[in-house]
């Protein structure tokens, strides 16, 4: 298995704190990605450090870009068909 998308909970909560600092959606985000890995570990699955990214804003995923505004082509990619 080479992908696994996680989206973030869908709710922003308005910057409500669980703990000075730290904002309940990133909390609800973190409990969500506990989750997953403790499957994986369950199925004997390992995750590479190497592409292992947690918690970013952006992320490209085969010619598509997801962030909170939703996907969108990735126009790196799509340049030739652009022009």
């Amino acid at each position: 298995m080479n992908d696994i998308r996680m989206k973030g909970p869908k709710i922003l909560y308005s910057n409500e704190e669980v703990e000075p600092g730290i904002r309940r959606y990133v909390l609800k985000h973190i409990q969500s990605l506990d989750k997953i890995l403790i499957n994986l570990e369950r199925a004997n699955y390992t995750v590479s450090g190497v592409k292992s990214r947690f918690c970013v804003i952006d992320l490209k995923i085969v010619g598509y870009i997801y962030n909170t505004k939703g996907r969108r082509p990735d126009t790196a990619k799509i340049i030739k068909i652009l022009k």
